[in-house]
């Protein structure tokens, strides 16, 4: 019988509780902060990736290294490079997340419109909003916060347990060595800058 507490990429999904949410949460930018704990948005193409500690910078949007995309609290591993799409809208885009079970989605009728809300599973903290006009295989547009997130590059290790994603050590000289100067072939999709980005964008505007 599999652990319900451990995730199939063998990661811990025990909610850490809103005490250690919020201690994990104080150190970080008041943008990551307002996105995270307050369920806020950040604007339209000025998303920042919070620092993976000293292991890796801040990267912006548009970021097409590969790598992983870990909450920004907590550190879950939530989406892949891989599987991030320009959509056009501003906001970092994706077609899946890492594991299904990384993130928990609730329904969400704030701002008079049903939505489908993205949280963390380790912390509850709010990430963005999963719509059904994203590209193939899934269909699906995981449309998220950058500051949300921490980029790790490919190479670079990810602690299977909650951690603080401010205090991550720089990796061993040569360790990830590449990842910087590689990137990703985006999931091919056109980014609609008419009528239909417009109206993603709009969507995705009040996160």
């Amino acid at each position: 019988m599999s652990d319900p507490t451990t995730s199939s990429t063998g990661h811990d999904l025990r909610h850490i509780g809103r005490e250690r949410v919020l201690q994990l949460a104080t150190p970080l930018p008041a943008t990551s902060r307002r996105v995270l704990i307050q369920h806020g948005t950040e604007r339209a193409g000025t998303g920042q990736s919070v620092p993976f500690g000293k292991a890796a910078p801040s990267v912006p949007h548009s970021n097409k290294k590969k790598g992983t995309y870990v909450c920004a609290v907590g550190g879950l591993p939530l989406f892949h490079s891989k599987d991030k799409f320009e959509s056009g809208t501003g906001w970092p885009s994706f077609v899946r997340p890492i594991a299904p079970e990384h993130i928990v989605e609730r329904r969400d009728v704030s701002m008079g419109m049903v939505r489908v809300e993205v949280l963390d599973k380790r912390t509850g903290a709010h990430l963005g909003h999963v719509f059904n006009d994203g590209p193939r295989p899934t269909g699906k547009r995981y449309c998220i916060n950058m500051a949300a997130l921490a980029f790790v590059p490919d190479g670079v290790d990810i602690p299977t347990e909650a951690y603080d994603v401010t205090s991550i050590a720089a990796p061993p000289s040569g360790a990830g060595a590449g990842a910087d100067e590689e990137e990703e072939e985006v999931v091919e999709k056109e980014a609609d800058a008419g009528a239909g980005g417009a109206a993603k964008a709009r969507r995705c505007a009040i996160l």
